[in-house]
């Protein structure tokens, strides 16, 4: 068995994701929170939140763009074998939709880093031309690659989280 790392680095989001009665979206919109009318603690007191961190519904992922992202493969040895470039493909048919709901609030926390690492073991030498996007498109809004297959196997089961940071928020009405 050989074993990889696969470390996903680049800008992307990290989208919470509220659904709202029709009250609370009035609130937002009279508020004008799409265009940064609101501050941060008047949303929330209109969610009944104490921070954005508190909701059940979170999307994190990278902007599929291969000068946005950066994948690099290592072997057992640490050893760089392989790294995406700017003709990187990340195209893909199958984009799922989320949170298409009318009444949602999307809180997109722009991120930057590498949050998403992989443990590949398999049997043959690795070959990117197996890896695959997974995309979904949030509210139809934002469009991220939450995670990777490798000949047709989703690697969520093998993803572990690496670090990444803030950048700033912006808020979308459905």
């Amino acid at each position: 068995m050989k074993k990889y790392k696969i470390e996903v680095s680049g800008k992307g989001g990290e989208v919470y994701v509220f659904n709202l009665t029709d009250d609370q979206k009035q609130q937002l919109v009279d508020g004008d929170v799409v265009d940064d009318g609101m501050d941060v603690t008047e949303i929330c007191n209109i969610l009944e939140v104490d921070d954005f961190l508190d909701t059940d519904e979170v999307v994190l992922g990278l902007y599929p763009n291969p000068y946005l992202l950066s994948i690099r493969v290592y072997n057992e040895n640490g050893d760089k074998i392989w790294e995406s470039d700017d003709n990187l493909n990340l195209q893909t048919e199958d984009v799922e939709y989320l949170f298409e709901d009318p009444n949602t609030l999307l809180v997109e926390d722009y991120i930057k880093g590498t949050p998403m690492i992989y443990d590949l073991d398999i049997e043959e030498d690795f070959d990117p031309k197996h890896l695959e996007p997974i995309i979904v498109s949030v509210g139809e809004v934002i469009e991220l690659m939450t995670g990777l297959k490798y000949n047709n196997v989703d690697l969520s089961q093998f993803r572990d989280y690496g670090d990444y940071w803030s950048k700033g928020y912006t808020f979308y009405l459905n």
